[in-house]
């Protein structure tokens, strides 16, 4: 069990690597940490194949993702005479959880982006579907104690919501929801 989180872009160098110094990169990223002199255990920031660029290595459960990158600027890319620019979006795997880390002259800069639901919008599309809603719950303890098994629910689920206003339904949900940054 775990949490993850996806990105989305690349931070740039100001220059290609050196071989030498995409193989120490690469070694910080291929091995396990155990050492408190690093963030985390696992580093998922990788050079791109030709070393023009940073990114994510695709692998699920970054931890300390900020501070990895913090580090190697610090520690790595400083030292280099390196200096990153760029941004990556992130997605954990809760739909309000997002946003994006901009890296502006080795600067690192993370901002969440703030998602709001109307209100209003979910308040009309739950009385629009109370009585589908009121069902639903009705057979899931039928079903929980046993009265009825779970494709019963689901034939007359398919039924039960053919009846909902789907045109009225589909209106609500196609009006534009609110996104602001936090």
């Amino acid at each position: 069990m775990g949490y993850t989180t996806t990105f989305e872009g690349h931070v740039k160098f100001s220059r290609k690597l050196t071989l030498d110094e995409k193989n120490d990169l690469d070694l910080i990223s291929d091995n396990h940490h155990d050492d408190t002199k690093f963030p985390g255990a696992y580093c998922q920031w990788v050079t791109d194949k030709y070393g023009y660029y940073l990114e994510w290595d695709g692998k699920e459960k970054f931890y300390e993702y900020i501070e990895w990158l913090e580090w190697l600027i610090e520690n790595k890319f400083e030292q280099w005479d390196i200096v990153l620019n760029g941004s990556l979006e992130w997605q954990g795997e809760e739909a309000r959880d997002r946003g994006i880390i901009t890296v502006k002259d080795n600067v690192v800069i993370y901002k969440k982006t703030l998602v709001t639901y109307d209100d209003d919008k979910i308040k009309r599309l739950r009385d629009l579907l109370a009585p589908q809603l009121e069902w639903y719950e009705e057979y899931s303890k039928k079903e929980l104690s046993g009265e009825v098994d779970e494709s019963y629910i689901y034939d007359m689920a398919r039924e039960e919501f053919l009846y909902a206003p789907f045109d009225v339904l589909l209106k609500i949900l196609a009006e534009k929801s609110v996104e602001s940054d936090e």
